[in-house]
């Protein structure tokens, strides 16, 4: 397996007292330059999973004229099934991760999703294309599910949540530069340059990754002699991990739904220019960003619960002003703008703190407590964006009714008062 840190007592409160800058000093530090490579590989290849929504989001409002015949809400399905295919594969790997070497399942699921990639550029017909988008987001969702489990083998406890919070901190930023990557591809190669980019990088990271398994070692696979005892009934019936995922679930979900939805909002029923969305994106990204680095510290002053809250409330804010902003029909971009921050500024805030209260408050049934929280987002958001398509051509308010449909209820829960879960915080 690849070579493992010292994880002593001493290590651990050393890792648990270091910046988030700081912690990568640690990798180096403490990882040999194969593992260090396969890291640096693993968040490479969680990237590329996740541009496959955002590199393609700019185009969707175009792809009518690509497939002549097709319509709006026909284009819309080219997310929709992607993020359903996702929430297939989690199922998928997750029963595949107890039966196979984790970095090798990793490595072949970054090949398929090259191969996938580079079949939807052949597509002939909007239907094909949406087939294999399905296939691709089955595909993209090995690195979700595998990720977690291999930073926890090179980290124990404070350094294995530090660096998950980091390499979450930079793929936070995808949903802001890949939009603007796809949209330059798109306007100076086609639409088909999206796909080919991410099938080369794919096939590159998949070849890299696979060459450095084999220098450190064969990775142990994950044992399932204490997996039956460890069931979804048992986690079903924890009402505290249900009120923190189902809520993290809600404000996260309520965000995607607007995301997916925004690029034919924009484009084709305003009549507006895609840079409108892309300006959203990069703005409401970069208030993410800020909010989730200053999380920690609002935990330290205010304790986890209260943060929990607030952010709560700031998603719930932004339904509200997107409910307002339907009924009076100010939908012009700078509107929903303005409409869209507070639900960045809350998932800043609670997001990596509700996050892992669930996982602490499943107790050692947090693997498939990660599996649950990540699978209810995607079937969620890729769901209600499939059915939402046929009725964008209203407006804002069929996306504002569904909004305040999954957020409304988060906010109900976390008012809930039970045992508080305080995650351990540097």
């Amino acid at each position: 397996m690849p070579q493992s840190i010292n994880t002593g007592p001493s290590l651990k409160r050393e890792i648990a007292k270091q910046r988030p800058v700081q912690i990568f000093v640690f990798m180096k530090l403490s990882l040999s330059g194969s593992s260090l490579g396969i890291l640096i590989l693993i968040n490479l290849g969680t990237v590329l999973g996740l541009s496959g929504i955002d590199l393609i989001l700019p185009y969707i409002p175009n792809f009518k004229e690509v497939f002549p015949g097709s319509s709006p809400a026909d284009a819309q399905w080219i997310i929709a099934f992607y993020v359903l295919g996702t929430s297939a594969g989690l199922l998928l790997f997750s029963f595949l991760s107890d039966r196979f070497d984790a970095i090798r399942l990793f490595s072949a699921s970054l090949l398929c999703f090259a191969a996938i990639s580079l079949l939807c550029i052949f597509s002939t017909h909007i239907y094909e294309l949406v087939a294999y988008r399905f296939l691709q987001g089955i595909s993209s969702s090995g690195a979700a599910v595998l990720a977690p489990g291999l930073i926890r083998g090179f980290f124990s406890s404070q350094g294995a949540m530090r660096a998950v919070s980091i390499m979450g901190s930079i793929e936070s930023m995808v949903p802001a530069f890949a939009p603007l990557a796809g949209a330059y591809l798109a306007d100076q190669f086609g639409w088909e340059s999206s796909f080919l980019l991410t099938a080369i990088s794919s096939l590159i990271v998949s070849l890299f990754l696979f060459t450095l398994q084999r220098k450190t070692g064969n990775t142990a696979k994950q044992k399932t002699i204490d997996s039956k005892k460890r069931t979804y009934k048992e986690l079903f019936t924890n009402f505290l991990f249900l009120r923190y995922a189902l809520s993290h679930v809600g404000v996260l979900g309520g965000l995607l739904i607007f995301v997916f939805s925004a690029p034919n909002l924009i484009v084709t029923y305003k009549k507006g220019a895609i840079d409108s969305f892309i300006l959203l994106q990069i703005l409401s990204v970069f208030t993410f960003f800020t909010f989730a680095q200053t999380s920690s510290y609002f935990v330290k002053k205010f304790g986890s619960e209260a943060v929990i809250v607030a952010g709560t409330t700031f998603a719930s804010l932004s339904a509200v002003l997107f409910l307002v902003g339907a009924f009076f029909r100010l939908d012009d971009p700078v509107y929903l703008i303005c409409y869209f921050v507070p639900i960045n500024i809350g998932l800043g805030l609670r997001g990596g703190t509700g996050f892992v209260s669930a996982l602490i408050a499943a107790g050692d049934n947090d693997a498939r407590g990660s599996a649950f929280m990540i699978l209810a987002v995607t079937l969620l958001s890729g769901g209600i964006t499939g059915i939402l398509s046929p009725f964008l051509e209203q407006g804002l308010g069929p996306i504002a009714i569904a909004m305040s449909l999954v957020v409304f209820p988060s906010m109900a829960l976390v008012l809930i008062r039970k045992e508080i879960v305080v995650p351990t915080t540097g």
